[in-house]
């Protein structure tokens, strides 16, 4: 019995071995069918069904983003073994923060642009599963196509509203600050009603050319003075800049040329050593017009702008060097340090307040000031940057050197306070003056005899 059972086991074997094997592995069916055939060898009245996938792949732009060193993330759609080229996202990140293999940002400060990328895939494949409900042909280009259409940045309007939000998220964190993002929006908000009362709200983004930026620049000037009027062509440079770093468009058409963007000349406003004096010695009735007086008066011992002065902490932007009461503060504007001392009259002004002065806005403060410089018989329009302004010409015309005084006023450069404070040094310039033969030069009692000779 055994050997009988042996001998079916051997027959069977043998049998076994000489059927053919219908069974193929992946590599070897594709080689015998070919990757694009829509028919099985093996059975050849039943059609290949190929699964359809629609994919998104991220890369990183070659270029550099202006903005703080980030890169731009490109994304390209893949259908049926077509890719279409890479376009621009919008969103931006360090290189070293990405992962090529997640294909996604590392780190919770990226959840915002990560959780959009997850959006866009989500939105590509609803265009995929509509043009299949619709029964339509499906390209890997057609989806891009409609899928950039659809997106906010097709008008120069939205194109502005779409800047404005990435100037909304700098404000979520912490980047800039109330002021700033007030005054973004009121000029974004300006340059969308131009677009509306001249019947451009739905012009391309493509479409804008140097003579829209002209039209707005004359526009503009016939309602605001010079220095307003330049922040709002500012706005309008930042938002055609932020479509050409996002591929928007190729090239930025604004171009201001010098004869429509020239800068009015205007007189510099700052306090006379006499006006100080008064400022400091008078005693105002009314308590808020003195805190006004002592608030100005401390900017021009410190030389901050109004946005440094009112988050100016003693406890934290003071420092104790060798001895010597250091006040080193970061700028808002130009993200530079303020590096100077403590000076006296500022010590007894924070001493008088208990180290802190409450600031009010902007607008009121300089409404009050108004009203100061008119007690005082001050002839001029007192702002809260005269008070910086005051500070420059005090310490340059007590012969600090420029780059001296650039390094306490914060300025990036030595060149900027020499272009705002070079032509009205009067005192600097005698002082320099006295270690040179005063015999060279035109005495008083000949300067006398030269207008006499003049009316004769």
């Amino acid at each position: 019995m055994k050997e009988e059972k042996l001998l079916k086991i051997k027959k069977g074997l043998a049998s076994e071995m000489t059927k053919p094997n219908t069974q193929k592995t992946e590599v070897e069916t594709e080689n015998l069918q070919g990757k694009d055939s829509e028919t099985l060898p093996h059975l050849p009245n039943l059609k290949r069904v190929l699964p359809e996938k629609v994919e998104v792949f991220y890369t990183l732009s070659d270029t550099q983003n202006v903005e703080h060193g980030k890169i731009i993330v490109q994304a390209a759609i893949k259908y049926n073994k077509q890719r279409t080229n890479p376009f621009s996202t919008t969103l931006r990140g360090y290189r070293k923060d990405w992962n090529v293999s997640e294909q996604r940002f590392v780190g919770k400060k990226y959840e915002f642009e990560n959780s959009e990328l997850t959006r866009l895939e989500n939105d590509i494949d609803a265009i995929y599963r509509e043009l299949k409900r619709i029964d339509v042909p499906i390209s890997a280009d057609k989806i891009k196509k409609i899928y950039l259409q659809e997106t906010p940045e097709s008008t120069f309007a939205n194109v502005i509203k779409s800047y404005f939000e990435t100037v909304q998220t700098r404000f979520n964190r912490k980047e800039i600050s109330l002021e700033t993002i007030k005054n973004i929006r009121a000029r974004c908000e300006k340059l969308l009603k131009y677009l509306v009362d001249n019947n451009l709200s739905n012009q391309k983004i493509a479409n804008i050319t140097t003579k829209f930026c002209l039209d707005y620049n004359t526009f503009l000037k016939g309602i605001y003075k010079h220095d307003v009027k330049k922040r709002h062509l500012q706005l309008l440079n930042s938002v055609l800049e932020y479509a050409k770093q996002n591929e928007l468009i190729k090239t930025n058409p604004y171009s201001i040329p010098k004869t429509y963007n020239q800068q009015e000349v205007k007189e510099l406003i700052f306090l006379s050593e006499q006006e100080l004096y008064r400022l400091e010695n008078h005693v105002f009735a009314n308590a808020v017009l003195q805190q006004v007086a002592d608030a100005f008066l401390l900017q021009c011992y410190t030389g901050f702008a109004y946005c440094d002065f009112k988050s100016f902490r003693v406890e934290y932007d003071t420092c104790i060097e060798q001895g010597i009461t250091w006040i080193r503060k970061r700028r808002q504007k130009t993200k530079e340090y303020s590096r100077l001392p403590l000076f006296p009259k500022a010590y007894e002004i924070l001493k008088k307040y208990n180290n802190r002065l409450v600031v009010m806005p902007n607008a009121k403060y300089n409404r009050y000031l108004k009203e100061v410089a008119e007690l005082l018989n001050i002839d001029k329009k007192l702002t809260t940057h005269v008070g910086r302004k005051t500070f420059g010409f005090i310490y340059l015309n007590l012969g600090l050197d420029y780059e001296t005084v650039a390094a306490m006023l914060g300025h990036t450069s030595i060149l900027t306070t020499q272009k705002l404070y070079a032509k009205v040094l009067t005192n600097r310039i005698q002082k320099k003056l006295q270690d040179i033969d005063i015999s060279k030069f035109v005495s008083q009692n000949q300067y006398e005899t030269l207008l006499i000779t003049k009316k004769s």
